[in-house]
């Protein structure tokens, strides 16, 4: 279908949408990597001649998404930073959030974890401003990996209980799923960014 729509469309707004999400539905696709950097290049370059903020930053998130590779997080820190510049601009504060949180995301990857927290910070004073109430209870998540990496265990234990708490209360998808593997994901991805820290001195 979106092979078709892309055929019979002529507006670069309509047709950045649709390429960035046919890039997006590629990610399972482990062979695709190629087609999706061409498609979410294609998308980009339509979305900046359309010279439209909101289909801009819908293409940039996708892109984030679409680009997933351990040699982007810098590209994801910059994509960030312009989701971030975008919604404040247009006063779009769930745009806004999303880019907040890609930025944790990429500061993390880049083991830059005192800028990641300050990140974080902030996207959490966003959610809690705007009643995002998931987006609240997922800071808190964060907050707890944060606390097994710096060796807070027993602090990670006790936001690990409020997030399992919370996220039941507020019908969170996959709250089950996500408390029952969340010391392990915690464990892993503190493993993970030791191991980047200690390449990095």
């Amino acid at each position: 279908l979106l092979e078709k729509a892309l055929g019979r469309t002529g507006d670069d707004g309509i047709r950045a949408r649709l390429l960035a999400r046919k890039s997006r539905e590629l990610l399972g696709d482990p062979m695709a990597g190629p087609r999706r950097r061409s498609l979410a290049d294609e998308a980009l370059t339509a979305a900046r001649r359309a010279g439209d903020d909101s289909v801009l930053a819908e293409v940039l998130d996708a892109r984030l998404y679409a680009l997933w590779d351990p040699a982007g997080a810098e590209d994801r820190l910059t994509t960030a930073a312009e989701l971030i510049r975008l919604g404040r601009a247009s006063g779009d504060e769930d745009r806004e959030r999303d880019g907040l949180f890609w930025r944790f995301v990429a500061l993390m990857e880049l083991a830059r974890v005192d800028e990641a927290e300050v990140a974080l910070a902030a996207y959490e004073r966003a959610a809690d401003a705007s009643g995002d109430a998931e987006g609240s209870v997922v800071a808190l998540s964060r907050h707890a990996m944060l606390a097994v990496l710096r060796g807070r265990f027993d602090t990670a234990a006790a936001l690990a209980e409020e997030f399992t708490a919370r996220a039941r209360r507020i019908g969170l998808p996959d709250a089950e799923r996500l408390t029952g593997i969340s010391a392990n994901s915690f464990d892993i991805v503190s493993i993970s960014l030791a191991m980047k820290i200690c390449d990095r001195k």
